[in-house]
């Protein structure tokens, strides 16, 4: 509890902030899309690869327009737990256009292997909150055992439920 009140004052003094980085991928990341998906469209529930420390899934959905989008998602955890990397790559199916499109974000711990992200602005605000991810690993820290989110009303910092991301 002592750790979560630190992070709420952490993350209320404005200092977290996802830093963005548009079509800023690297041959690496590349290879690491062919390597974890290996040019397999198709759904894959979120799956951990523990020689990247890589949680990655994938699968298909709708845009905006109503056309379906094929996309793949890899969330990079560092080996302290300090930074959280998501790169996101989606294409239009059965279109002439088969570039894949790409984003990618980092996101910075509050305190090791938890990460918070604020819902602001674009809910009432007593529907307000954070939520944060915290990121449970293996005593070895090389195996992913579940990711837990806690979810915060931000006026009264009191819990509003608490659900399982992984597995």
């Amino acid at each position: 509890m002592k750790t979560l009140l630190s992070a709420l004052c952490f993350l209320l003094s404005g200092l977290l902030c996802p830093c963005y980085a548009a079509d800023n991928i690297v041959q690496q990341e590349h290879d690491l899309f062919a390597t974890l998906f290996q040019g397999r469209q198709e759904e894959r529930k979120p799956q951990w690869d523990a020689e990247h420390r890589a949680l990655y899934h994938s699968g298909f959905s709708r845009n905006e327009a109503g056309r379906t989008v094929y996309s793949e998602s890899i969330r990079l955890l560092s080996r302290d737990g300090n930074t959280l990397t998501t790169i996101r790559r989606q294409r239009l199916t059965g279109s002439a256009d088969q570039a894949f499109r790409y984003h990618k974000s980092e996101a910075q711990a509050i305190v090791p292997f938890v990460f918070a992200n604020t819902l602001r602005y674009i809910v009432d605000r007593q529907e307000e909150r954070i939520d944060f991810q915290i990121w449970e690993m293996d005593a070895g820290n090389k195996h992913l055992l579940r990711i837990r989110e806690k979810l915060v009303n931000l006026d009264t910092l009191l819990p509003q439920g608490e659900h399982l991301l992984y597995p």
